[in-house]
């Protein structure tokens, strides 16, 4: 089971993506981000990140699409974790 990193202390908080993501492809049903999405820095260690999720609220919510990061990556204290523009493509089947 994956868990979401704590935002209790942590430099944690998820980010809205509405206005960094392009027009959805209709004939290839994607879309991807058109800027750079980027998480933290860390206050505290959020240890290995290995999947990202689209949620449809700020906090709580439902997870609408999951998938694994390229390279899972540990993240510690003072680090960011960041989605380089054009790396994050949602299919829409």
């Amino acid at each position: 089971m994956t868990l979401e990193i704590s935002t209790s202390s942590t430099g944690y908080a998820r980010q809205a993506i509405t206005n960094v993501m392009s027009a959805a492809d209709a004939s290839a049903g994607t879309s991807q981000n058109t800027a750079a999405i980027t998480f933290g820095p860390a206050s505290a260690d959020w240890g290995t990140i290995t999947h990202v999720a689209v949620m449809d609220a700020a906090t709580g919510g439902n997870a609408l699409l999951t998938g694994a990061v390229g390279s899972a990556r540990t993240i510690q204290s003072g680090d960011s974790f960041q989605i380089a523009a054009g790396s994050l493509t949602l299919i829409f089947a």
